[in-house]
């Protein structure tokens, strides 16, 4: 395959800039050499053994939105520690943002303050699992489950 792209509608083999160097063998291909706020057209070809190209395809308009993404998503639910032997298993429900792509930890011995550390044996610890974005952007709401010893 040879994929083309313009800014102009319009775009085809001869008017547009070919953005592969050597012919593309999957059905995919990421265009990393964008300017922001910037509207792009795309046609890809294929293209034989012989080296014949095809009549492109149908076109296919692509914006690189410059802003952005700041905001967090929803903070799990449910979270739910149980104490073990010298660790606390976590449980909580996913966050229901689509694009949330993990979560981080936080623990602390104190409600509102985090530390690394070991898990001291007797003493509350404090979990709270924000998700987290692929920006990085964390939710400002949090739930919390206190961990302790059984009595």
């Amino acid at each position: 395959y040879n994929i083309y792209r313009g800014t102009e509608p319009g775009v085809t083999a001869e008017t547009g800039t070919k953005l592969n160097t050597g012919l593309v063998s999957t059905t995919g291909f990421q265009d990393d050499a964008v300017t922001p706020d910037t509207t792009y057209y795309y046609v890809v070809t294929a293209v034989d053994a012989a080296g014949n190209e095809s009549e492109p395809s149908n076109e296919s308009v692509g914006i690189w939105d410059s802003v952005p993404d700041t905001e967090a998503p929803d903070a799990p639910t449910g979270v739910v520690a149980v104490p073990g032997d010298g660790e606390v298993a976590l449980t909580w429900s996913a966050s229901a943002a689509v694009d949330t792509v993990g979560y981080t930890v936080y623990r602390s011995i104190v409600p509102g303050a985090v530390q690394d550390g070991e898990i001291v044996s007797g003493a509350p610890t404090v979990y709270r699992p924000p998700a987290t974005r692929p920006t990085g952007a964390r939710p400002t709401a949090r739930d919390r489950a206190p961990a302790r010893e059984p009595d």
